[in-house]
């Protein structure tokens, strides 16, 4: 998934269009959606600005041109900000390293007017320059962007010029269960006024710095029934929670604005803190309901549920076969469906167009024991070209075989795009049977660890060739949602935002 500026989540299994509280664009403000809010503080006083904010958006192959206009007041109308600009993004797509880079600028029709206090601040220049790189892992994008801008706006026409230096950045992630997007953004203002007939000159300095969030998760809990002449006992409810959060310190002169006079005191500061949060109304979807007969009352009932309930076990038959090994293709196609990393084409694969157009390109399988028609193939092909698996040879995956515990961890760990974060080589893991552990594995191994998703047996071996069994993969896979959920939003928004 593609994030410009706001973040945008294309659920896979409900709500197939959704507004998320988000920060658009780089003005440093949030909305919901519905209502924008932003704080201005080019007269030297915070002013809570509110009101509407439009952005329409056009994709081109290789560009974006994204279009914002706002219409805000404050909220005793005394204060109007009107402004509207266009953002032109070429997108550079590396598709052998799986990343993107995307460079923007403003068109030069920007226009921006404020009226406040008796002064009208009109835009006279907007320099701008962003760029940002996104991260394509199987299951996760990561992006990180840098801007830079110089606004300059005239006092009512020619009395004086205010100058706002910007600066800023931006990192995230963008997954199925959730979205983190984090702007750090500082401004350096600069206010000069001349003196007239009936006012002062007027000079000063002020700064800002603004730590904004917007998060996305769903969450998935079971809920039971109350009644007992029902033909199920309960079913899993998925909810989508959203909020944007912001927080900004400033460091301004102490301003007196009456009807006749605009007063400074550069010597005695106003230094403080707003902070703001905006939150959508929780969305909710009714999942599948669970109906395996062999799982009941099965130590990993609770982890089998919740992945039948999202469809990422299929519901063909009525036993599960929780203490039967996993295969390898069984696996892929669980996990590449816990994480929405499955291939556009696959509901489409028994359509007679689709079925002619591969005839035609005589499409040939990147494993000799994996055959085109099989009901597997469009799943593990994908998740090959997206560089989550391998074969266990050049030429064969070995889709009926069972997986074994190192492979398994592997393919969550490099789902994630996270097998970097190990050490260099010649460390050792934290299991007793470290030395059983295959190289290409050892550095998965050590990360899943440290994402609390693994944890060696009661003699400390984490066994890495002994095969998977049906329910160990669910509670495997479980865990690792839960990672992505929780760690990933904990390490964004609290690590970056809450303790600046």
């Amino acid at each position: 998934m593609k994030r410009i500026f706001a973040s945008v989540l294309v659920i896979l299994m409900f709500l197939s269009s959704t507004v998320y509280a988000q920060v658009p664009g780089t003005e440093g403000g949030l909305s919901d959606g519905y209502e924008y809010k932003e704080y201005v503080f080019i007269t030297g006083k915070p002013m809570l600005m509110t009101g509407a904010l439009n952005v329409k958006s056009s994709n081109r192959r290789d560009s974006i041109r994204t279009t914002y206009r706002y219409t805000l007041t404050n909220s005793d109308n005394t204060a109007k900000l009107t402004r509207s600009y266009t953002v032109n993004t070429d997108v550079k797509e590396n598709t052998q390293k799986h990343q993107t880079i995307e460079t923007s600028n403003l068109d030069k029709n920007c226009r921006e007017t404020i009226k406040a206090d008796g002064n009208t601040y009109t835009l006279d220049d907007y320099a701008f320059s962003m760029s940002k790189v996104t991260d394509n892992k199987p299951a996760v994008d990561y992006f990180a962007g840098n801007w830079s801008g110089r606004k300059t706006y005239t006092v009512n026409k020619n009395q004086g010029r205010v100058t706002i230096d910007i600066e800023g950045k931006t990192t995230g992630y963008d997954h199925y269960w959730g979205s983190t997007e984090t702007m750090d953004i500082g401004q350096a203002i600069s206010y000069s006024k001349s003196a007239t007939d009936d006012a002062k000159k007027v000079n000063w300095d002020g700064s800002l710095h603004e730590y904004l969030s917007s998060t996305n998760e769903k969450t998935l809990d079971y809920i039971a029934n109350d009644p007992t002449w029902i033909s199920f006992k309960g079913g899993y409810l998925l909810q989508g929670k959203n909020q944007g959060t912001a927080r900004i310190d400033y460091d301004m002169p102490n301003v007196r604005i009456n009807d006749d006079s605009y007063t400074v005191d550069n010597r005695n500061r106003n230094e403080d803190s707003i902070s703001y949060a905006m939150i959508e109304p929780v969305t909710q979807q009714r999942m599948l309901i669970p109906e395996y007969r062999d799982t009941s009352g099965h130590w990993s009932e609770k982890d089998i549920g919740r992945l039948a309930s999202l469809n990422v076990f299929a519901h063909d038959t009525m036993n599960f076969y929780p203490d039967i090994p996993m295969t390898r293709a069984d696996y892929v196609t669980s996990v590449s469906k816990a994480v929405d990393m499955l291939p556009d084409t696959t509901d489409k694969r028994y359509n007679r167009n689709t079925r002619s157009r591969r005839n035609k390109d005589k499409e040939v399988s990147p494993f000799d024991d994996l055959k085109t028609n099989s009901i597997y193939y469009p799943t593990i092909k994908n998740a090959y070209d997206k560089g989550f698996i391998n074969g266990l040879s050049p030429r064969r995956f070995g889709p009926d075989e069972y997986i074994d515990r190192a492979q398994a961890v592997t393919l969550l760990v490099r789902a994630a795009g996270l097998e970097g974060l190990a050490p260099n080589y010649g460390y050792t893991t934290q299991y007793a049977d470290d030395s059983r552990i295959p190289l290409w594995a050892k550095d998965s191994i050590y990360v899943a660890s440290k994402m609390g998703i693994i944890q060696g047996d009661s003699r400390g071996r984490i066994n890495p060739g002994d095969s998977l069994t049906r329910a160990e993969a669910a509670a495997l896979v479980n865990r690792y949602i839960d990672y992505l959920k929780k760690d990933f939003q904990k390490d964004y928004k609290d690590g970056i935002i809450n303790y600046k």
